[in-house]
């Protein structure tokens, strides 16, 4: 390996290491896919296994990918408006440039077996408002931000010709930071662990596993991949923001997948996963009135304690590469999974996720790779989320703060991305 790409790959494990990668909702709370390659496809790649990136969505595709090195970030650049309570004409979040690294690598141990690893943004949010939506009183501004990275070393065994499976250790790594939450210190257990706390560190582990069958010459390859939560470290410093007293989990998840290769320039791929955000207390609980939560077992940071509603999400990809030559493959896709966030319960979800905006549900997508050599080569991708917004009414009588208001939420995102990849054989 050259000198450049050494300082290439020390240059990312660096950046991975001490930024570990704001990412923003796309479906729910996670990127549409991992590296230019998946995300110009839409994210469809259980049952493809294109670049190293592989060891971050299906661990059983890192036998197929040789041994390489991919590099690479993504330019996100969301858009997010909230219209209630004291802004009902809206006021537009001012977090809206991030910069997302990722990498991946990939090994050949033997015939039979190949090691992989890759660091990606995974998930989370940020939400930065310039005046204080919810408190007359503080005239600064309102917003949280949560970074989420997963490292996922990986293993993948052949278990006949053409069938392989894999498992994967997932290490997570979260940082949380919260401020202008102070109208929310009454309805808290902990009052004095909702806001203003500064960053607070969750780490955690899981685990998934995979499989890929490749049939009739690699004109059909299927794949199907499971994940757990990642257990993580609770929120200490949040506590009282979050149900179960600052828990915090990752979401266990599945997916299938099918890769269909009518000839050999051309393919089609499709995924369908499904999120299981219900299942977190902080994410899944329901947004109770305040009035049933205040004095109650149901006071926020408790376990059954309120949290944003969000609901399970099903995600279908869809992907299209040609291979046009030697030098240049052409990539598109389309990404769909409805918004997990609630629009009833007397609007209490939309006005707990001012903060968490997550209403994008259709993702446009395209890219190539550009071969510079048998060694190197170069992706790129672009994303476009329409805006989608949700909206609701605060009745009187819920106990909810600014009753007789509407609430209305929205996003629209853009992204584009590069990513260098260097072959050794």
């Amino acid at each position: 390996m050259n000198a450049i790409v050494r300082r290439l790959l020390t240059a990312a494990s660096l950046v991975g290491l001490i930024a570990p990668a704001t990412v923003f909702a796309t479906n729910g709370m996670y990127l549409i896919g991992f590296g230019a390659k998946s995300r110009a496809m839409g994210g469809a790649a259980i049952a493809m296994a294109e670049d190293s990136m592989i060891a971050a969505v299906n661990p059983a595709g890192v036998l197929y990918t040789g041994m390489r090195a991919d590099v690479g970030a993504m330019l996100f650049i969301p858009r997010r408006r909230a219209a209630c309570c004291l802004a009902p004409n809206g006021e537009v979040s001012g977090a809206n440039l991030f910069l997302i690294p990722n990498m991946g690598m990939g090994m050949k141990f033997n015939r039979k077996m190949s090691m992989g690893f890759a660091f990606v943004g995974a998930g989370g949010g940020s939400t930065r408002y310039s005046s204080n939506l919810f408190d007359p009183v503080d005239d600064g501004s309102l917003g949280v931000n949560l970074m989420q990275g997963i490292m996922s070393p990986s293993v993948a065994y052949r278990i006949t010709k053409n069938q392989s499976v894999g498992a994967s250790l997932l290490i997570g790594i979260q940082t949380f930071r919260a401020y202008g939450l102070g109208p929310f210190k009454r309805f808290s257990a902990y009052p004095d662990k909702v806001t203003n706390n500064g960053n607070d560190w969750s780490y955690g582990a899981g685990v998934r596993f995979g499989w890929q069958g490749h049939f009739f010459r690699d004109r059909i390859n299927v794949g199907a991949v499971y994940s757990s939560q990642i257990y993580m470290t609770k929120f200490d410093k949040y506590k009282g923001l979050f149900a179960n007293e600052g828990e915090f989990n990752a979401p266990e998840n599945w997916g299938i997948g099918l890769a269909l290769k009518p000839t050999d320039k051309l393919t089609f791929a499709v995924d369908v996963t499904q999120t299981f955000y219900s299942d977190l207390k902080a994410v899944g609980n329901r947004a109770l009135p305040i009035s049933v939560a205040l004095n109650s077992p149901a006071n926020m940071g408790r376990s059954s304690g309120p949290g944003f509603g969000w609901k399970d999400q099903t995600v279908y990809k869809f992907g299209i590469q040609y291979e046009w030559n030697p030098k240049w493959t052409l990539r598109a896709g389309f990404n769909y999974g409805r918004s997990p966030i609630r629009d009833g319960n007397g609007a209490a979800e939309l006005e707990f996720n001012l903060l968490a905006t997550a209403t994008t549900e259709k993702h446009y997508t395209a890219g190539v790779t550009y071969t510079l050599n048998r060694q190197m080569e170069l992706s790129f991708a672009g994303m476009f989320a329409p805006k989608n917004t949700q909206s609701g009414y605060i009745p009187s009588g819920t106990g909810l703060p600014f009753e007789d208001q509407s609430v209305t939420i929205g996003m629209k995102q853009t992204a584009f991305e590069v990513s260098f990849a260097y072959n050794f054989m």
